[in-house]
């Protein structure tokens, strides 16, 4: 579904799914692994999914489980807020069970709307810190992917000094550019799969899918076309696919 494609089909049903996954959350206040939630955010990621590859992708060839991420450069396009935290939730909640550093870059209201609904939903918020991805994309502006590599290094090595077995990096494209910019991330981005290899960290790139359709704001098309090419994994369904 291309830019302000209204006649799409598939605009209305994320639209309806949306609302209806807002009702849960927000007003009705579902617990986020309540069936119903579950449900409507997996109905909304096939839909996301079908929407931004306007069929233009190959099948997905083999998934992971959320507890084996580790070397992985994951994406995820959501749909308004109730997607993402929906999604994130159980994301969030297997790295903390595996006692892994949640480090989360994203812009700031996102980020405290995203806390509290942890924190609603019983989930300890200990383990989650908002670190920018900035110094990342700059230590492979200045020195390629050996200096970015060094750089989560280092960042993995202070994690596990604190006890944490590694970093479940979460990162938002739309803040990453805003702190930087829009050629700067994408030049990140094509060396970041490389960096992550072999290490005890991963990176998400969350990708907001409603700015796509209706704005392209921060994310247009060439950020669409190029977040298939440079990431590793799709979150869908709480599992990890090989793009």
């Amino acid at each position: 579904m291309n830019y302000l494609c209204t006649k799409c089909h598939l605009r209305n049903m994320i639209e309806q799914k949306r609302h209806i996954l807002n009702q849960y959350m927000f007003i009705e206040n579902v617990h986020l692994f309540d069936e119903k939630v579950v449900t409507q955010s997996q109905i909304l990621d096939e839909l996301i999914l079908e929407c931004t590859k306007c069929k233009e992708r190959t099948a997905m060839i083999r998934s992971i489980k959320l507890d084996c991420i580790w070397g992985t450069h994951p994406s995820m396009y959501y749909y308004g807020l109730e997607h993402l935290i929906a999604n994130l939730y159980p994301y969030i909640k297997k790295g903390i069970d595996k006692r892994e550093l949640i480090h989360i870059s994203m812009e700031h209201h996102t980020y405290i709307k995203l806390l509290e609904t942890l924190k609603a939903n019983n989930l300890p918020t200990e383990q989650i810190e908002f670190i920018s991805v900035k110094k990342l994309i700059l230590s492979y502006k200045n020195g390629g992917v050996n200096q970015l590599k060094e750089t989560l290094e280092n960042f993995i090595n202070n994690a596990l000094k604190r006890g944490f077995t590694g970093i479940r990096w979460i990162g938002q494209p739309t803040f990453a550019v805003q702190e930087t910019s829009k050629e700067d991330f994408l030049n990140w981005e094509k060396g970041l799969t490389e960096a992550l290899k072999n290490t005890k960290s991963s990176l998400l790139c969350i990708y907001d899918a409603y700015d796509y359709t209706h704005k392209q704001k921060f994310i247009d098309d060439q950020m669409l076309k190029e977040s298939f090419d440079t990431h590793s994994h799709i979150l869908k369904k709480s599992i990890l696919e090989n793009i």
